[in-house]
């Protein structure tokens, strides 16, 4: 093994396909789980939010008429353009600060809950003031959207040598909770606000169980 190589080992740098041995600990690790739990609600919750919203908007301000109704519930994916990216920004700069993992992953966290508070208020509320709607929905949109970019600016720290599954399973996750979340909403009709806190109850009992769970394994080499 050359002086470059040795080093990159020494840093966790190293990139190799992983045994299926490998890839089945990985999947099972509690790290993974951590990204895979909290994407679940995150990407879940966006993807069973956006199939709804049109309808919600529709059922609260029927003078919308169908094209206000669309518009307005596009604006809830568009801001996914901006406030995704912000996650990530945000999780660079919390770890250029600490130079600790656990920076992000107590800034995903802390998004996560705040998601959370935001989707019982939305619930809860069920407000039929349009701006008082479209307003708790922008902020949800900022950490739910934000939540997701930071999710993934925490995946590469967890097992590096197997990216890839990592990500996956991650990816997988979301969906998943999209398919669940979306499931709910099925069974409760037109009755889309007490989905939405269900979904905000969830979203922090979620954040809060996996809370103490260690970024990376404490076996992994290099990270912090």
């Amino acid at each position: 093994m050359g002086e470059q190589q040795m080093i990159d080992t020494a840093r966790g740098e190293i990139i190799q396909k992983p045994s299926v041995k490998e890839g089945m600990r990985v999947i099972f690790s509690a790290p993974t789980f951590v990204t895979g739990a909290l994407y679940f609600c995150s990407f879940g919750a966006e993807l069973a939010i956006n199939s709804v919203l049109g309808n919600y908007y529709g059922k609260n301000f029927p003078y919308l008429g169908l094209q206000g109704e669309g518009n307005w519930a596009a604006m809830f994916g568009l801001l996914n353009v901006v406030f995704r990216p912000l996650g990530g920004v945000a999780a660079d700069m919390a770890y250029r600060r600490t130079r600790s993992v656990w920076a992000k992953k107590a800034l995903l966290h802390a998004y996560g809950i705040i998601t959370g508070a935001f989707l019982i208020a939305i619930g809860l509320t069920d407000s039929h003031h349009l701006p008082t709607m479209v307003g708790l929905i922008a902020g949800m949109a900022f950490f739910l959207e934000g939540g997701n970019g930071l999710n993934y600016a925490l995946v590469p720290h967890v097992h590096p040598y197997a990216n890839g599954i990592v990500s996956g399973f991650t990816g997988a996750c979301g969906n998943l909770g999209g398919i669940i979340f979306a499931i709910i909403f099925r069974y409760n009709g037109k009755n889309y606000g007490k989905v939405f806190w269900i979904i905000g109850v969830i979203t922090i009992a979620m954040n809060l169980a996996v809370s103490w769970i260690r970024p990376i394994p404490k076996t992994q080499i290099g990270g912090r």
